[in-house]
């Protein structure tokens, strides 16, 4: 994978939004709505600004777990609804191997802040079972209020999206088809209209929109997605 891990523990360090979510049936869901990576060095000058250089959109949070111990805020709709989810602190993040491989791609641009967000802030390291976990909570959350691209968090995105700069916009949420309902609701949002992905060939324009994910399990093909984005940078 050449930059190893060791390495880029060094150079950058993750934050993390984390909370609860609970709906009004008792169910309740962990999840993070934003996950932010600095270079070390970087990050006095620009925590807390909008300098970022891009924003990656995937699947969902991971494996990735606050650092230290940490009580989740919990948070109703109605509270999500309000923007409520913005006033949650960031914490430093147990980085996961998905967000080691952001940061190959910042050492490679030489970026210095970017902004991680996902199609659904549901937390869960196993796509089979995450699937399941959309697929049961539709008839509960049928405003898919899980996901950052809710009609109901506008706000919320536009504040993700804001940036002094010209930013770059990595859509890799995955090429699985049971997506297409959120990968629908994300390409409503203006700002994807210049995305880059390494999407997937094929001869259907309804798959046109699939982009692979940065992890894929064949170590191979972790290589050539880093190559594949690289490229289109």
């Amino acid at each position: 994978m050449g930059i190893k891990k060791a390495q880029l523990e060094n150079e950058y360090i993750a934050y993390g939004r984390f909370y609860t979510l609970k709906y009004e049936n008792g169910e309740k869901r962990l999840c993070r709505s934003l996950l932010e990576i600095f270079e070390r060095k970087s990050i006095d000058s620009l925590k807390d600004t909008n300098k970022i250089d891009a924003v990656f959109i995937m699947m969902n949070p991971g494996s990735g777990k606050p650092m230290k111990i940490y009580t989740q805020q919990c948070k109703s709709i109605s509270q999500i609804k309000t923007g409520e989810l913005d006033k949650i602190q960031l914490v430093e993040t147990d980085p996961d191997d998905t967000q080691y491989q952001v940061m190959r791609v910042m050492k490679k641009k030489a970026w210095k802040y970017v902004r991680i967000i996902n199609l659904s802030d549901y937390r869960n390291p196993q796509s089979k079972s995450f699937y399941s976990m959309i697929r049961e909570s539709v008839p509960y959350d049928n405003e898919f209020i899980h996901s950052i691209f809710s009609k109901e968090r506008s706000q919320e995105i536009n504040n993700i999206f804001i940036a002094s700069d010209k930013f770059k916009l990595i859509t890799a949420w995955g090429v699985n088809t049971k997506l297409h309902k959120l990968i629908k609701l994300a390409l409503q949002n203006n700002k994807l209209i210049e995305r880059v992905g390494y999407n997937k060939a094929t001869y259907k324009r309804r798959k046109q929109f699939y982009y692979y994910h940065p992890l894929p399990r064949n170590s191979s093909k972790q290589i050539l997605w880093l190559d594949e984005i690289i490229r289109k940078l």
